[in-house]
């Protein structure tokens, strides 16, 4: 009985053994992946909103580093005033495009039916991508 534990314990290690493998090469993969993030957000945003014929307001960019990570997460609050479904549609489609490798993605959504017109939208969105931590960011993040 005890020979028999030991087999299934020693199973159970090398199994386990094979996740800790396939998780490090998928952290690899995806440290590798955030190293060639060259989205730049801000130009991203403007360049969409410009397709798209839609005002451009200001747009300021914000670095928080991830607490412990090693990854900095980059942001942009978007607020966008009477906007059609499709319109918004369109801008959803062209900022998380698969071009950009899943690195760019919308994380807050709320969307409001104005009053004045039910067919128009207005939007707040914040918009964020990932990159390395700039040498400048403590690893740790702050407090």
């Amino acid at each position: 009985e005890l020979a028999s534990r030991i087999a299934a314990n020693f199973r159970q290690i090398l199994g386990l053994e094979s996740q800790y493998h396939d998780a490090e090469q998928e952290r690899a993969r995806m440290q590798d992946v955030l190293a060639r993030n060259d989205v730049q957000l801000f130009t991203l945003l403007s360049k969409v909103k410009q397709e798209l014929g839609l005002p451009m307001s200001d747009l300021s960019e914000r670095r928080t580093p991830l607490k412990e990570s090693g990854i900095d997460e980059i942001s942009v609050d978007v607020d966008l005033r009477q906007l059609s479904v499709d319109k918004l549609s369109s801008f959803l489609e062209k900022v998380e495009d698969p071009a950009n490798k899943g690195m760019v993605k919308v994380l807050k959504l709320k969307v409001k039916t104005r009053f004045d017109n039910p067919e128009l939208l207005d939007v707040s969105m914040k918009v964020a991508t990932y990159k390395p931590a700039s040498p400048t960011t403590p690893a740790g993040g702050p407090g």
